[in-house]
């Protein structure tokens, strides 16, 4: 059995002038990514290898999540994360990875989240889901994925007090 953490980029700030791409996180998405970084760490879900989108506050979300969780996982840029082909990147890993965290945008997040899950899944920026997954990672989507984890920033601010 595979492990897959889905996780959607934190909060993005919008400064002009500045190409969807280039985007930086907010103060808020780097608090964010702070607290989901503690989170994994502590729940031993550190990920083998990560893929990215290339889009800035994809890749500083990665960079930001890992080194608060302590993992020194590698970081795989894959331009389909960004052009709405998440499910194609996943096909892709090597079948040795045991954990695999794939960092990406909404909706092609979420669907791609849902799809394995096979029940409706909201993830808010800076969310994470993590499934179980039967099958390789070439095979996906196999039935009987199932959902483990469902949590966002707030919440684990919330339950962190």
């Amino acid at each position: 059995m595979s492990q897959l953490v889905l996780l959607r980029h934190a909060k993005s700030s919008w400064p002009g002038g500045v190409a969807d791409r280039d985007r930086p996180l907010a103060p808020r998405g780097e608090r964010a990514c702070e607290t989901v970084g503690r989170f994994l760490g502590r729940a031993g879900l550190g990920p083998e290898l990560v893929l990215s989108s290339p889009a800035r506050r994809a890749t500083e979300t990665a960079a930001l999540v890992l080194d608060a969780a302590g993992c020194g996982a590698d970081v795989r840029l894959d331009e389909r994360l960004y052009e709405d082909d998440p499910l194609a990147a996943l096909r892709a890993t090597p079948p040795e990875v045991g954990r695999l965290m794939v960092v990406g945008h909404e909706p092609d997040l979420v669907r791609l989240a849902s799809v394995l899950a096979g029940a409706d899944v909201r993830l808010p920026t800076g969310g994470v889901a993590v499934l179980e997954l039967t099958g390789t990672w070439a095979d996906q989507p196999v039935p009987g994925g199932r959902l483990h984890v469902l949590i966002g920033p707030r919440q684990l601010d919330a339950i962190s007090r």
